[in-house]
């Protein structure tokens, strides 16, 4: 990531990311900054604002790019930490890593794969994604198909171009859980039966709602900003 947005989220998390400072071979964060391109500022602008919040003690000694899996490593996380960072690399793996825009995963120089959007790709093959919501109509009944147990009786107010990032979202949620309603910028209400974990449920729901105010609901693409943070137009 570029070093003015990579310097931007440091002065806006000094605690979170106060191993920034470390001596060189030491932290993979002091070394190489956030190891991903400029599409995925969004998401991680998201996740740092989440974990900030809700476990000031941690520190993230490494946040990169691996197989089109957003990989962060901290020091003194929990599972808070752990709900949030599953529930932002299931969103980070529908969106490019160059642009922000809604994208899939493409198979670059032999093995190597990277989110991008068809246009990004250059003619490359696209990986057999389990769900490649870029092909077909994505319309909420096909999110009901995809998630029955969860949404038999929910109220969806999402908007149809971030179908993606419920979908997401709703994949990495622990056996047991229930959606109510799904209001997008809103309320999300659940139900649980049995065991539940109850941090990883909430730091994946703050990253949720954390994304809805970086993403555009026309297009599903996370906003666009400038090197200081604000948002283009």
């Amino acid at each position: 990531m570029r070093a003015a947005l990579t310097q931007l989220l440091f002065a806006r998390h000094p605690d979170l990311f106060a191993l920034r400072n470390s001596p060189e071979g030491e932290c993979p964060l002091a070394d190489w900054g956030f190891e991903h391109d400029d599409g995925w500022f969004g998401v991680t602008a998201a996740l740092a604002e989440v974990i900030a919040a809700g476990a000031p003690r941690a520190r993230v000694w490494q946040w990169k790019s691996k197989f089109t899996s957003l990989r962060v490593s901290l020091e003194d996380g929990n599972d808070f930490c752990t709900g949030a960072i599953n529930a932002a690399d299931a969103v980070a793996s529908r969106i490019s890593e160059r642009s922000g825009r809604p994208g899939r995963q493409y198979i670059r120089r032999g093995r190597f794969t990277q989110v991008l959007t068809p246009e990004e790709a250059e003619g490359f093959p696209p990986a057999n994604d389990a769900h490649n919501w870029l092909e077909g109509t994505w319309i909420e009944q096909r999110l009901r198909d995809l998630h029955p147990d969860r949404l038999n009786s929910a109220v969806i107010l999402w908007p149809e171009a971030c179908l993606f990032i419920a979908d997401s979202w709703l994949s990495v949620l622990p056996p047991g859980v229930q959606v109510k309603k799904m209001e997008f910028g809103g309320d999300i209400e659940l139900e649980f039966s049995g065991f539940m974990p109850q941090a990883d449920l909430s730091g994946a729901l703050a990253l949720l709602l954390a994304l809805t105010r970086r993403v555009d609901p026309k297009s599903g693409c996370m906003v666009e900003v400038d090197d200081a943070g604000r948002q283009q137009e």
